[in-house]
């Protein structure tokens, strides 16, 4: 019989031809990112590399999760922001239609709740709208601001939050719980059965220790200070909490901007964070005039 590739080459197989097929059987054979990883899974689908998009203002700890993730630092795509200290949601476009257009895969795109420096939330509901759009996990940074939910005169801010992939808090700020409590929120909680790993003797498989999905196998029972919290405090109590600190930190910005040069306020707070600096007695007169007059050189010197 006809050998199945042909006798051109006086009955050996085709060497490309063989080559071919083993390729195409690599690729049938690829068994999802769990077993093979990051890097086979962006050969399969056929990406030069992947990353992660959102404001320049992420917090430091994000460029920590792409060295985690083994994407390396250059993988973080800050955008810049505007005048509000808010991600510019016409950049990140850009950015992803660069992605898009090179083979890239956006592995999140990163909204701010609550930026560290400025307490900024960047335009959560556009950044949704984006990645519904380009098929994108959606994540939200409010590590610092998630708790603004809980108050009725602010929680209009974080609109768009609730249409997030994920959500990080973290409980040792404005839950008032101890360091290193933090909590992560998916809208589909078996994601996490991505990266679940169980033993025999410990963290069983039907065992209800979160440590299956954790970086941290052996965890501290945090969530019962959680627990204790919610039910001393309750919504309302970290409403009134969360609200008391937004006053607080807005009679603190009046009484910046009537201190006669002697401080600045660099930005006008947007919830309860505040951002100032105070001014050498050389440069207060313009100041007092104009900041915006100040030369780089005045900067940093003040800086």
């Amino acid at each position: 019989p006809d050998s199945p590739r042909g006798d051109q080459n006086g009955g050996e197989p085709d060497k490309a031809g063989a080559a071919g097929e083993s390729d195409a059987s690599a690729q049938l054979a690829f068994e999802g990112i769990e077993r093979e990883g990051l890097f086979a899974a962006l050969n399969y689908y056929g990406y030069r590399g992947a990353v992660l998009v959102g404001s320049a203002l992420l917090h430091y700890s994000m460029a920590k999760t792409a060295d985690v993730l083994g994407l390396g630092v250059k993988s973080l795509v800050e955008v810049p922001f505007d005048q509000d200290f808010r991600v510019r949601i016409d950049l990140v476009e850009e950015a992803l239609e660069r992605c898009r257009r090179d083979k890239i895969l956006v592995v999140g795109l990163l909204g701010i709740a609550g930026a560290t420096e400025t307490g900024s939330i960047d335009n959560l509901d556009a950044l949704a709208d984006l990645a519904e759009r380009y098929g994108i996990h959606f994540h939200v940074d409010a590590a610092w601001g998630g708790p603004w939910v809980f108050s009725r005169k602010l929680k209009h801010l974080m609109k768009g939050i609730e249409r997030a992939q994920s959500v990080t808090v973290d409980g040792h700020k404005q839950l008032y719980m101890p360091m290193g409590c933090g909590l992560c929120f998916f809208r589909d909680p078996e994601l996490c059965l991505a990266v679940r790993k169980s033993a025999r003797y410990i963290i069983r498989k039907d065992s209800h220790d979160l440590g299956k999905f954790t970086l941290e196998g052996s965890r501290p029972a945090n969530a019962v200070f959680l627990h204790s919290n919610l039910n001393i405090f309750g919504v309302r109590g970290y409403e009134i909490l969360v609200d008391r600190s937004v006053r607080m930190v807005a009679y603190m910005s009046r009484l910046i901007e009537a201190s006669n040069g002697w401080f600045q306020l660099i930005v006008k707070p947007m919830t309860n964070i505040l951002l100032y600096r105070a001014i050498p007695a050389e440069l207060r007169d313009k100041v007092r005039e104009n900041a915006a007059s100040l030369t780089e050189e005045n900067n940093a010197k003040v800086d």
